[in-house]
């Protein structure tokens, strides 16, 4: 690829981004979260309110910029990062590799943070993502790719009486149980992708439902009157739940 047929493949990369950027910014409210948290181990980053992971997102580390260098630095070149973080970029430096661009394969060269947006622009076309966040460190920032993007619920989705006892229900199969609750999806079909809530001790039935519920989850970052609707929720007793789980496959929400 030639320098100036680059340059306008880059040009267009960071239009996209810029669309994809204020589209992510809109829906999932990021700008307004006042924490956010990594997990780079888990290849994983959070958007925190009072304590709590509102967002969750899979990402991807691009690169990193040193205010005191004034360089930038390959993600796939920093040893200092797990494996899981950077998962997936060698896919840029292959392609720079194979179209001759020298600055996709350079593992640190100078640069100035505009540059950061721009590679971070081109990682965001070829890995196929939804958009980017820059976050700092001591001398510099960080540029990663967001894989996929979900809200989290505030709270775990037990359902309890005042005695801080699970409800119990009767069940023609398996007598009197405790209740649990899934989707009018994954109770006519549990042999799908189910996302829930982290089963735990103090709550090893969470409510669950299907890919598509999740979806209309995002909306609006919780269950409302909005769409509620969407779930439609079937009572059942645990030991039905624990048939239809073994059938299904399984997305955690800090994970989804």
């Amino acid at each position: 690829m030639r320098e100036s047929d680059f340059q306008t493949w880059k040009h267009d990369a960071v239009d996209e981004a810029k669309v994809l950027n204020e589209q992510c910014m809109r829906e999932f409210r990021l700008g307004s979260w006042p924490r956010w948290e990594t997990n780079l181990e888990q290849g994983r980053f959070y958007f925190v309110e009072n304590g709590i992971p509102r967002v969750a997102a899979s990402v991807v580390v691009v690169g990193s910029y040193s205010t005191k260098s004034e360089t930038w630095l390959w993600s796939w070149a920093n040893e200092h990062l797990p494996s899981t973080a950077k998962d997936g970029i060698e896919v840029v430096r292959d392609w720079g590799t194979r179209e001759g661009v020298r600055a996709l394969t350079e593992a640190k060269f100078p640069a100035d943070e505009e540059q950061g947006w721009e590679l971070a622009s081109v990682a965001l076309r070829l890995l196929n993502a939804i958009c980017i966040y820059r976050y700092p460190f001591s001398s510099g920032f960080v540029w990663v790719v967001f894989k996929e993007l979900n809200f989290l619920p505030v709270a775990g989705p037990e359902k309890e009486t005042a005695e801080g006892a699970k409800a119990k229900i009767a069940c023609d199969e398996h007598g009197a149980g405790l209740a649990t609750y899934l989707c009018q999806h994954l109770s006519e079909n549990p042999a799908q992708e189910w996302v829930s809530a982290r089963p735990e001790t103090k709550n090893p039935w969470p409510d669950a439902w299907c890919a598509e519920c999740q979806k209309a989850f995002n909306l609006f970052g919780e269950w409302n009157d909005d769409n509620s609707g969407k779930l439609g929720l079937k009572l059942l007793c645990r030991r039905c739940y624990e048939s239809a789980w073994s059938e299904g496959t399984h997305r955690c929400l800090d994970e989804a």
